[in-house]
């Protein structure tokens, strides 16, 4: 990804994180927003590590009050109000983290859909607006009971709901007991604490054992971004919050659920589009042949084919790894082996293989290992993979030709090697360039693609 697109992950990571708007279901609709990929695991990370050094810099007076007064009282000393803030900090991370761990696989491949988000959004809306309206507003943390803990708590559980909002969550639950705004924001910031270092370990852990690639700078920027723009938020938000109410925020999550209601609409209709236009695999006739490229994002190699006469149909995909059935979150965060790649299904007495091949270059950086544009990782590669010895040879000829007449002076280090198993990638995918045209067209111009080919290839290419 560009530093420009890190940057602006971060932001948002950091503004959205303590507003009760849900950064979750922010970070979910931007990719299908711009079209840039999915960040990955190493910006989570950074980005977690990056509100969490902004709500501990801004709670650090009363952090330091709280673990003074909690140890004294672990120690035989009176229970305090202080002490008792910090064992309700503790203890109201407990059933978040409990759930969350059970829970994760399921929400993250089934909660993540844009009509959840706006689902959610409407209506744990409407519950911050009831609980800001009809609260008493008369209560300060200093009057924390095990029950409203446990209230809380629980609460807490429904942020793991993509669009619900962790923030939104439990300071509608501390309102609804009758906690003043301020002590309700205060009370969730700090609640935040331990969810979100739990949340950077296990995602963490995670990260350790895969095989990712991590840029430092960009790593950097995402965490530096997410801590200045979190700090910010919470000084801003704490300061003008009795002014202004939860009524703001609320209308903002309902635009929000708009939005993604609207982004899920035209994405259907884009594939009921796509879906009559392309052939299915029945159709197809005796003596059609299939081709393998990788040539970076899978998004950009699809439109080249689909443009030439004999060309039937081309599928977005994952082959050349040791993962069975990835998922596009687990090649993107790479590790898994597997590079995006295009299949083209065409029929040899229309369009021949060299011509296959000859698009094929002139649509890539064979120069880069690892990486293609602004996207980074051995997912990224550039190969070629051949399903017989004859595209073998071709292969192989065609990137012998092209190491003597080509019009750049660095190496050409594009793999060739057999096919294996290729995994079709999820529907949203195929055919993104139809399916979503402006946001393909954004995400092809900011990763710099059509002005790295030009330099390559030339005007013509």
């Amino acid at each position: 990804m560009l530093l420009t697109q890190l940057v602006a992950i971060a932001i948002l990571q950091g503004v959205t994180e303590f507003l009760p708007i849900s950064s979750s279901g922010h970070l979910i609709l931007l990719p299908h927003v711009t079209g840039w990929p999915d960040h990955g695991l190493v910006v989570d990370v950074a980005a977690h590590f990056g509100t969490l050094i902004a709500v501990v810099t801004y709670f650090r007076a009363d952090l330091i009050a709280m673990t003074a007064a909690w140890a004294r009282n672990v120690g035989g000393g009176a229970a305090t109000p202080l002490s008792r803030l910090a064992w309700a900090v503790l203890w109201g991370t407990v059933p978040v983290s409990v759930i969350g761990l059970l829970t994760h696989d399921f929400i993250a491949a089934n909660l993540r859909h844009p009509l959840i988000i706006a689902a959610t959004t409407i209506g744990f809306g409407f519950v911050l607006l009831f609980a800001d309206r009809y609260g008493a507003r008369v209560r300060e943390t200093e009057s924390l009971t095990w029950s409203d803990i446990a209230l809380v708590g629980c609460a807490q559980c429904l942020a793991l709901i993509p669009g619900t909002s962790r923030s939104g969550i439990t300071m509608s639950a501390a309102l609804a007991v009758g906690f003043t705004r301020t002590s309700a924001a205060r009370f969730s910031f700090l609640l935040s604490i331990p969810v979100i270092f739990l949340a950077a370990g296990y995602e963490t852990v995670n990260l350790i054992g895969s095989d990712v690639a991590v840029d430092w700078v960009g790593l950097s920027a995402v965490t530096l971004g997410a801590a200045v723009s979190a700090f910010a938020c919470i000084a801003l938000f704490l300061r003008l919050l009795d002014r202004i109410g939860m009524q703001p925020f609320v209308w903002y999550r309902f635009f929000l659920a708009g939005a993604a209601a609207l982004l899920l609409l035209a994405s259907t209709f884009g594939a009921a589009v796509v879906a009559a236009q392309t052939p299915s695999m029945q159709e197809f006739p005796s003596g059609t042949a299939v081709a393998t490229f990788a040539g970076g994002c899978f998004w950009c190699m699809e439109p080249p084919y689909d443009k030439l006469d004999g060309v039937l149909a081309t599928i977005s995909g994952y082959i050349g790894g040791d993962v069975d059935k990835p998922s596009y979150k687990q090649v993107s965060a790479g590790g898994t082996g597997h590079a995006e790649a295009v299949q083209v299904f065409y029929d040899p007495a229309k369009v021949s293989y060299e011509k296959l091949l000859e698009v094929f270059w002139k649509n890539v950086d064979p120069t880069t290992p690892d990486r293609q544009f602004c996207d980074r990782g051995n997912q990224y590669r550039t190969a070629i993979f051949y399903h017989d010895g004859a595209q073998q040879k071709l292969a192989e000829a065609s990137r012998s030709d092209l190491e003597r007449t080509k019009p750049f002076a660095d190496p050409i280090v594009t793999e060739i090697t057999a096919a294996a198993t290729f995994y079709p990638a999820e529907d949203y995918h195929q055919d993104y360039y139809v399916k979503n045209p402006l946001r393909y067209k954004f995400y092809r111009f900011n990763c710099g693609r059509d002005q790295r080919l030009e330099e390559l290839w030339g005007k013509a290419h």
